[in-house]
């Protein structure tokens, strides 16, 4: 598919059916401009909830919304290496210097592999209506 605009439709339009579709094609154009809108206004808000709240295991619960603040992280393994204990060490590494994060998580308690791990990125913030 191209972005030529064809210069004669085929079957040919009226009038009318090329002033309607002008007018759809416009709608979108307008809906499209709106949803840009609405998005920027989403993150503005969002980024104030993320502002004002912690990171949390719980939702806060406010009015008729549980609002979640979640921190994504990722395994660090300069982290690794300075709270795994080393008689352990050898046990998680692939190589000399590497340290395999499946196997830190499957020799770990969930504790000690959760310390291992560092946050990424920006906290996610998730809003639900609470149901009465």
């Amino acid at each position: 598919m191209t972005d030529t605009p064809m210069p004669d439709p085929p079957g040919g339009f009226t009038p009318t059916e090329v002033q309607e579709l002008a007018n759809l094609a416009d709608d979108i154009a307008s809906l499209r401009e709106r949803i840009t809108a609405l998005t920027a206004a989403k993150d503005r808000l969002t980024a104030q909830l993320r502002d004002r709240l912690k990171v949390a295991d719980q939702a806060y619960v406010v009015g008729a919304y549980a609002i979640k603040v979640t921190q994504t992280t990722r395994f660090d393994p300069a982290k690794a290496a300075q709270v795994i204990a080393p008689a352990v060490l050898p046990l998680v590494m692939t190589t000399t210097t590497v340290i395999d994060a499946a196997k830190a998580e499957a020799l770990l308690p969930p504790a000690a592999f959760a310390a291992c791990r560092s946050p990424y990125g920006v906290a996610t913030v998730t809003v639900k209506e609470v149901k009465p």
